[in-house]
This record gives C-alpha cells, structure tokens and sequence, in this order.
C-alpha cells in the first residue's frame, strides 16, 4: 500500500553557526536513518526534493559526512583543536624563516666574540713585543 505523506524537513536559519549545523545534522541522522515502518534505512534526513536552498555546511554533509576531526574526536575536542590549528599555522610560518635565520646569527655573533678575542691577543702579543723589546 503506498501511503502519501508530507515530507519532513529540517530547516535552520542562515547565520546558525556551521559547527550547530553539522550537530544537528549528526543527531537526526543518528536518530531518524534506521529503518521504521514508514521509512526505508537512511532515507531521513536527505537533501531531495526540497524547496529550501540547501546551506553549504549541509551539501558538505550530504556528500562527505562529518567533519574529519569530528569523525575521530568528540565534539568539544574537535573544535578546540580546529581552532588550535588556526592559531598554529600562522605562528608555524612566521617561526619557520626565523629558524632557518638563527644559525646564520648564531655564526654571525660567534665570529664576532672570536675576532674581538683575537683583537685582545693581539693587543697582548704588541704588550709583549714592546715589553720584551725594551728588556734586550
């Protein structure tokens, strides 16, 4: 028998944040994909025949599932270090260069100590040329 129904939908508004969305969409999936007696394994929620722009957060869904760090961490974990990498990134490229730059000014300040040094060892050598030389 083929019963006809209205088909349900889960809408939220534009600026709800992506990370709400992907929860949302995890929770309905979670409880509404098994298979139910009017409903085939899966069916619910899908992104067919809906009048309703689908946001971009949803196609993304749709198409790949979860998020990567989502898939493997909890929630709360997953976020932090999305935003830890955020953070990271900018500070890896500064600290790059930098690195590459302080062994050529590690170099730089020890063949400076090292000349001054020897500039001392030939203010002493001159010392004791003068001193020996009066002596003969």
């Amino acid at each position: 028998m083929t019963l006809f129904a209205p088909k349900a939908s889960l809408v939220v508004r534009k600026d709800l944040h992506p990370a709400i969305q992907d929860l949302l969409l995890s929770a309905a999936v979670k409880i509404h994909s098994g298979v139910g007696i009017f409903q085939q394994a899966g069916r619910f929620p899908a992104a067919e025949g809906t009048d309703l722009p689908l946001s971009d957060e949803a196609a993304q869904f749709y198409k790949s599932g979860l998020p990567l760090l989502q898939r493997h961490f909890p929630f709360w974990m997953a976020s932090l270090i999305g935003r830890l990498l955020v953070l990271l990134v900018p500070i890896v490229a500064l600290l790059y260069p930098i690195m590459r730059f302080l062994p050529a000014l590690y170099g730089w300040l020890m063949r400076g100590k090292i000349a001054q040094l020897y500039g001392e060892l030939k203010f002493l050598e001159d010392e004791t040329d003068t001193t020996q030389g009066s002596r003969r």
